[in-house]
């Protein structure tokens, strides 16, 4: 509560940064094939001048040609009590609102630092209204206002904010976003916050409030702080929609505290989103809402959740009124850990059959697991030949979003260019095979299985004996699986023995030989002489499932 106390009570002064004007103007013609051009950071103030004036600057354009700093950063953890030299002026206020297109050109703002709790609408850009801000980073950054505080705006209003990434500290007494303090009727595409992010009253990794409006692959990696509502995405969600988005950091809040939304109304929709970090309140917690009567979709919660009301996907599913013609929101297709909370939902007025909710035990929220059953819209960066804004990049056991590896999609212009690739040393131990007591079964019929490192796993030369097409090329030194919908043949069937489960069988060693299924690469292994894959892999050919009762996993292909 310390950053809380301060905001309420600290009021730094600073001397602010000015340029004599009278003489100057931007370079080009404000047309989209003439931009002006922003070199410097008097170009910079000379736009918040001219806006903050009441010039507009409605279907004018801009592009950013350098990075500019606009204060040294050396002490930039300390700046809540000691102020650099230079405070920014807003680009934009509630009587003058920019209204043209700000095109960052992929450079980067550093430095940025505007303080003043008195007033509203404190970011890089004030009040946008009917503009477009993108292509832009802004590191360092510390904005501290009285209402709609963001690192890149405070307001958007009718706007576009996309392809942008934040990096700071930000504090409001209401309505505070690590990209936008609020949004009405705007969207946010491609946005990365790494903002600690803290409200008197609401607070989001990427916006305290959203009306009528989108965020669609957001992602939100920081702390997020409020008394009223606090979001890992978005404070408040008022007829709007996150999509591809989730957060890391942990969520506290008095009243509303929720991994993903602070608070969903029944117009509002979370769609392929997840959360990963503890959410924390007073009253209402959960994992990917506190209090929500909108709809859940396609979610997935990894943490801890302390409140009154507690749910590991929502705290409240229930809306504040009483009146009978409001639903209670529908979760579907979404899954916790059911060994960091009990409940996915805290409290509820609808029926339990409402709502389709899947418990799992933590080991299962994998790679696997997310991308078979969650982002099933997945496209396989071997796919791309741009950058679509829906679309997830795996790396580890979390989806991350495309907008953070941008290098994935970036083909070399020539063959110099390309990295030279490291064989691998091959033939050495990197863990072992032991046995197991589950049993695993394709299309009803079992296959043999061992597990290595914890997982199962089956030999790929074992699926020709399913229907499946196994070639190996020697050249690409490649094992490539496809299934055509041959007979299965196999005859195998596990053997009772005396050997204790977790037994040592054999050594798995290193190979310089891949495993592609369906055109996809995939984590193999050389054991016993031959390559190994996960059992759990194998949902690229239908639906894998797992009974732990029975201590069998199935596949029941296509």
């Amino acid at each position: 509560m310390k950053k809380i106390i301060a905001l309420a009570t600290a009021l730094v002064f600073s001397l602010t940064l000015t340029v004599s004007f009278a003489k100057r103007d931007f370079k080009g013609a404000g047309t989209k094939s003439s931009p002006y051009l922003i070199e410097s950071a008097e170009d910079l103030l000379l736009l918040s001048d001219r806006v903050y004036e009441g010039e507009s600057f409605e279907d004018r354009y801009f592009l950013l040609t350098e990075d500019i700093t606009l204060n040294d950063t050396d002490k930039f953890y300390s700046w809540e009590e000691d102020a650099p030299e230079n405070v920014f002026k807003p680009i934009g206020a509630v009587h003058s609102c920019f209204k043209g297109s700000f095109d960052g050109n992929g450079k980067t703002l550093t430095g940025l630092y505007v303080s003043d709790t008195s007033k509203n609408y404190a970011g890089l850009f004030g009040y946008v209204k009917g503009g477009k801000i993108k292509n832009l980073t802004v590191e360092k950054a510390y904005v501290n206002g009285r209402s709609n505080v963001g690192v890149v705006a405070g307001i958007a209003v009718n706007s576009e904010i996309e392809n942008v990434r934040a990096e700071g500290i930000v504090f409001a007494k209401d309505n505070s976003g690590g990209i936008a303090g609020s949004l009405s009727e705007s969207k946010i595409v491609n946005a990365i916050a790494d903002v600690e992010v803290t409200s008197l009253g609401m607070a989001g990794g990427i916006a305290g409030y959203a009306y009528i409006s989108e965020i669609n692959s957001a992602a939100s990696r920081l702390e997020v702080s409020g008394i009223l509502a606090s979001g890992g995405i978005v404070g408040h969600m008022k007829d709007s929609k996150v999509k591809n988005a989730y957060s890391e950091g942990e969520i506290t809040a008095e009243t509303y505290s929720g991994g993903i939304a602070g608070y969903m109304d029944e117009f509002s929709t979370a769609e392929y989103v997840y959360a990963l970090g503890n959410v924390i309140s007073e009253k209402a917690a959960g994992g990917i809402a506190a209090l929500s009567y909108g709809d859940i979709k396609s979610a997935y919660f990894k943490g801890f959740v302390s409140g009154e009301y507690k749910g590991a996907l929502v705290g409240i599913n229930s809306p504040l009124s009483e009146e009978k013609d409001i639903d209670y929101g529908d979760i579907e297709n979404a899954y916790y850990a059911e060994d960091r909370c009990e409940n996915a939902v805290g409290y509820t007025a609808a029926e339990e059959d409402d709502h389709d909710i899947l418990a799992l035990k933590a080991s299962k929220i994998d790679n696997s697991f997310i991308k078979s059953y969650i982002f099933n819209s997945f496209l396989s960066v071997e796919n791309l030949t741009e950058s679509p804004d829906d679309v997830w990049v795996f790396k580890g056991k979390n989806p991350a979003l495309w907008i953070e590896y941008p290098e994935a999609y970036e083909k070399p212009e020539n063959e110099e260019n390309e990295k030279p690739s490291v064989k691998p040393e091959i033939g050495i131990k990197t863990g072992e095979v032991i046995s197991t007591d589950i049993r695993a079964y394709i299309d009803g019929y079992e296959i043999k299985a061992v597990n290595i490192a914890g997982k199962m796993a089956i030999a790929l030369r074992d699926l020709r004996e399913f229907g499946f097409v196994v070639n190996f090329d020697e050249v690409k030194r490649a094992v490539t699986v496809s299934y055509k919908g041959g007979e299965i043949t196999s005859s195998y069937e596990s053997e009772e023995t005396d050997k204790e489960i977790g037994s040592y069988i054999s050594d798995v060693l290193s190979t310089d030989i891949e495993a592609y299924l369906e055109g996809e690469k995939t984590e193999s292994f050389n054991a016993e002489g031959y390559t190994h894959v996960y059992f759990r892999d194998l949902y690229l050919f239908g639906e894998v499932s797992f009974d732990e009762d029975k201590r069998e996993a199935h596949l029941e292909l296509k």
